[in-house]
């Protein structure tokens, strides 16, 4: 490849004597074949296990903070244990139809809600004093005469038993005294609250503590830990509670479960108690109803008794009939009057009954139940039964609800629409309906007005009197059998619940138990830890592989170096390994071109990467192998060539570049064979522009004539033109990256600003790469480690 070839292009190619030249960032490089080892596919299993083999002692470490934590919350999360109950109820729905039922208080569904009211909660935390918890169970027994009032002050107290049974009473967490009091006094009349322990069984110091609560939050507690279920389909009921004390919750439940049994009891026998009254009052109303239309019809026959006998009229089940000789006209006529006057008499009934409910007063049930048409139209029979058990069962929910309960609300809403807006409709169309008939009778007694015209009212008086009196006869007699069945119903009454499982102590505690809380917070640290370590390895931009070199920078790997003590012993394996590192090295750099020989400068992106390490032991390698080697130190301001083979600094490279020493007096022979050593000699008064000089490239020129190779240990290229100095007049440049120190953003800076300057980068050389690295297997040879004296 010709020097314009090299020089095509808008970047400058390295010098190359073979193989295509492949693009990296700004710079280039030849392409050749590498001695490394090849990238695993996928995740690589076994570089993750040496990572965190590297980074076990961290790992450890959050293992122990995470036992620490979960042992911490093992502590502070207090254990909760659940217990359960069934009971089943009967539903005592009868079904009868009728303005009263003696049936259920509520929908199945709704004892539910009966279960978790206040109604059964308040009456079992006061009796079982809920409003104090204590936080030992072995000082319950000192707690049996505690008692709290109306104005208690919330809150958690601590009690200091002190000498000869004396006590002080403060706010838990507060150093503050609230009380203080000798044997046998009381204690917390300041909180709302009366105690008179027995402290005799207590050691002086023992401190007692405990919580005390407001009735309302207590209720408020126990019904967050209580869930009341009805099964699908059925009248079984469970019943679960959640508590801190396993014992103390199975005796709660059984005791919600008892005053809920007392006031089912309670509920049901009001209802019928209601319903009992309610059918006495319509008993004697329409007791006394009969009694009047009785005597109506009584008083009427003694006034008609010194009549002229006329047809006797009889009312029937099918109409009015008469008895021995008559008119069939008669007949008909008397029945069509009476007819036509009872419907008007409930067309007038309807109409004050409908301007009653306009005016907004309550509707009297009793006088349309007397309405024989009302009876006969099942539409409003039907509102009026609904309205009647709706009064009812509203009156039996006020005696347990207050007026904003919903159920109480959705009642007083049914009320009102059957009121305002479905019986009126009813009446309205049994009115129209009525009128109608009405005047279909009115035209039928005009037919027969003219033969008819002497029949005596009084007959027709006494049909309807009878008729009124059948009528209040059979409605007191339902009305009666109706009362002896609520009353039978109300001494024989019970609340109907039958408890299938009794509450009972569960000592094991619900959701996690100490030891996996403890295990789940090692499990999660050890985790995290391990997270951590993968996502640092991610995003650490220091150089740690070969993998980083060749894909991030774009540079070919020469060798792997492993770390190496600073004075490594001769016959240890590390530096038999390192020997054989510098051996492939050599190698490497041959391959480049096929020539062994020619100039070849040593460089890194920062000082304290290894350079002059990598130069001097590569100069080594070459002198042992049979070449003859210069090693030239052309770091002028900090170089240590000279340091390593116990050598003087001076005279050197900078005394021969200022004349102030023959070439001759610059060489130093080394204490190793064919290996020659100019240092870098002394600083005073050295410019660094002699370095482009032609003494400078006639010197190398020179070493290149008389050595096979000549290794120069060149500076950093963070010492800026130095290196590019020198790297004009060399065959190859080699740069030295140190793992774990050199950062990809650095290598990648300096290499970039090479771009410009024709320099022939062979490749790099990743130095003290430490045996724990993932890595250190797949490109650090050893096979002859151990074969061999270094």
């Amino acid at each position: 490849m010709t020097t314009d070839d090299r020089n095509q292009g808008s970047v400058p190619v390295p010098y190359a004597m073979q193989g295509e030249v492949a693009p990296a960032h700004t710079y280039y490089y030849p392409d050749y074949a590498i001695n490394q080892g090849a990238e695993p596919e996928g995740l690589d299993f076994s570089r993750l296990g040496k990572l965190l083999w590297k980074r076990k002692f961290w790992l450890l470490g959050a293992m122990v903070v995470g036992l620490g934590i979960g042992w911490a919350a093992s502590r502070l999360v207090a254990p909760e244990y659940s217990t359960f109950t069934s009971f089943a109820i009967e539903d005592a729905s009868t079904g009868r139809s009728g303005p009263i039922q003696t049936g259920e208080v509520l929908p199945l569904d709704g004892w539910a809600d009966v279960f978790k009211s206040r109604a059964v909660l308040t009456p079992v935390v006061r009796d079982m004093g809920l409003q104090l918890r204590i936080r030992s169970g072995a000082e319950r027994e000192a707690f049996a005469s505690f008692r709290t009032g109306s104005d208690v002050t919330p809150g958690q107290y601590l009690v200091r038993v002190g000498p000869a049974g004396g006590w002080t009473l403060s706010a838990a967490g507060d150093d503050a005294i609230l009380e203080r009091g000798s044997r046998g006094s009381e204690i917390g009349s300041s909180s709302g609250f009366s105690w008179t322990p027995d402290l005799s069984n207590f050691e002086p110091g023992h401190e007692i503590s405990f919580e005390v609560m407001t009735e309302q939050t207590a209720v408020l507690h126990l019904g967050d830990g209580l869930d009341v279920t009805r099964r699908s389909r059925s009248d079984i009921f469970n019943a679960a509670l959640v508590w801190h004390d396993p014992y103390e919750a199975a005796e709660i439940l059984n005791a919600l479960t008892a005053e809920f049994i007392e006031l089912a009891d309670l509920l049901r026998t009001q209802k019928i108690r209601d319903e009992v009254e309610l059918l006495e009052t319509q008993a004697d109303v329409t007791g006394n109803l009969l009694e009047q239309a009785e005597f109506s019809l009584q008083s009427h026959r003694v006034d008609a008794i010194t009549e002229p006998t006329e047809p006797l009229l009889q009312q029937t089940p099918d109409g009015i009939v008469g008895v021995g000789q008559s008119d069939p006209v008669f007949a008909t006529f008397a029945q069509n009057k009476l007819r036509a006057d009872q419907l008007q008499l409930e067309v007038q009934q309807i109409a004050d009954i409908q301007a009653q409910l306009a005016a907004g007063q309550e509707l009297n049930l009793l006088t349309m139940q007397l309405m024989p048409s009302a009876g006969q139209y099942p539409e409003l029979q039907s509102a009026v039964n609904e309205l009647q058990s709706e009064r009812l069962n509203r009156r039996t929910l006020l005696s347990t609800y207050t007026a904003d309960e919903p159920s109480v609300v959705q009642s007083t809403q049914k009320i009102a629409e059957l009121e305002s807006q479905i019986i009126p409709a009813a009446l309205a169309r049994l009115s129209n309906e009525l009128q109608s008939q009405i005047a279909m009778l009115n035209r039928q007694i005009e037919s027969q007005s003219d033969q008819l015209r002497q029949i005596p009212q009084r007959t027709i008086q006494t049909a309807r009197l009878q008729r009124e009196v059948s009528q209040a006869a059979s409605l007191h007699s339902s009305i009666l059998a109706r009362l002896k069945t609520a009353e039978l119903a109300e001494a024989t009454s019970g609340p109907g619940i039958t408890i299938l499982d009794r509450a009972w102590p569960n000592p094991s505690p619900r959701g996690e138990k100490p030891g996996g809380i403890i295990a789940l917070f090692t499990v999660l640290s050890l985790g995290l830890g391990v997270a951590v370590v993968i996502v640092a390895d991610r995003f650490d931009r220091r150089i740690h592989s070969p993998d980083q070199v060749t894909g991030s920078l774009g540079l070919p790997v020469l060798a792997v170096v492993p770390r190496l003590q600073a004075a490594p012993d001769p016959a240890s394996p590390t530096a038999a390994i390192a020997v054989e590192s510098f051996r492939g090295l050599r190698t490497q750099i041959a391959h480049v071109d096929g020539e062994t020989k020619g100039v070849m400068l040593i460089t890194s992106p920062a000082p304290r990467e290894g350079k002059s390490m990598v130069s001097a032991n590569l100069a080594i390698s070459y002198a042992t192998a049979g070449y003859k080697t210069l090693l030239l130190d052309g770091d002028t301001r900090r170089g240590r060539a000279q340091e390593m083979f116990n050598l003087d600094r001076s005279p050197g490279l900078t005394d021969y570049l200022m004349d102030r020493a023959t070439l001759d007096e610059v060489r130093q022979d080394t204490s190793v064979e064919n290996l020659t050593l100019i240092a870098r000699g002394a600083p005073g008064g050295f410019n660094a522009d002699l370095l482009e000089g032609h003494r400078m490239r006639d010197l190398l020129d020179q070493m290149r004539d008389e050595f096979d190779i000549v290794v120069v240990d060149g500076p950093p290229l963070a010492a800026g033109a130095d290196v590019l100095l020198l790297g004009s007049f060399v065959d190859k440049v080699v740069i030295v990256l140190r793992a774990g120190t050199t950062t990809e953003d650095l290598a990648k800076a300096k290499l970039d600003a090479l771009g410009n300057v024709d320099l022939p980068i062979v490749g790099a050389v990743l130095n003290a790469l430490p045996k724990s690295a993932p890595e250190y297997e797949y490109y650090v040879h050893y096979y002859y480690a151990d074969a061999e004296a270094v």
